[in-house]
């Protein structure tokens, strides 16, 4: 059974021709033109002369940048609160113990990347290779 829209010999082979798209969750918001100009005019401020004067790309990588902000300030936010915490039950910890913000609670963000061991002989072998090959240039 021949496939609609499959060219005979392409030579580009089965998946050029069917390419798969990801699945999209249930619960996915397909991205529109009303979500993208309300993201470009409320989020980031934009003027309707700016918005349609930037590429696609462009909004995307402002919003991105807007993301991180927006996170940077909540992670703030949270440490001040732990900070504050910290302070409020010091009084109350028992004699001699000293609580510190990190003892109280570490969150998802001060987490070390796990798989990521600083191997000392690694490291040097590495530094060595990186020497030899001019990829250090002091």
């Amino acid at each position: 059974m021949r496939r609609p829209f499959a060219r005979a010999n392409s030579g580009r082979g089965f998946a050029a021709v069917y390419r798969r798209r990801p699945k999209k969750s249930e619960d996915e918001e397909p991205v529109t033109w009303r979500l993208l100009i309300g993201a470009g005019l409320g989020l980031l401020g934009l003027s309707p002369l700016a918005f349609w004067s930037i590429t696609l790309g462009e909004l995307f990588a402002a919003l991105e940048v807007y993301g991180k902000k927006e996170d940077e300030i909540q992670q703030a936010e949270w440490e001040r609160v732990r900070w504050q915490t910290t302070l409020l039950l010091q009084p109350h910890a028992k004699k001699g113990a000293r609580l510190t913000p990190e003892k109280l609670a570490v969150f998802p963000w001060e987490k070390k990347p796990k798989g990521l061991v600083n191997d000392p002989e690694r490291v040097a072998r590495n530094m060595k290779y990186a020497e030899e090959n001019s990829y250090l240039s002091f």
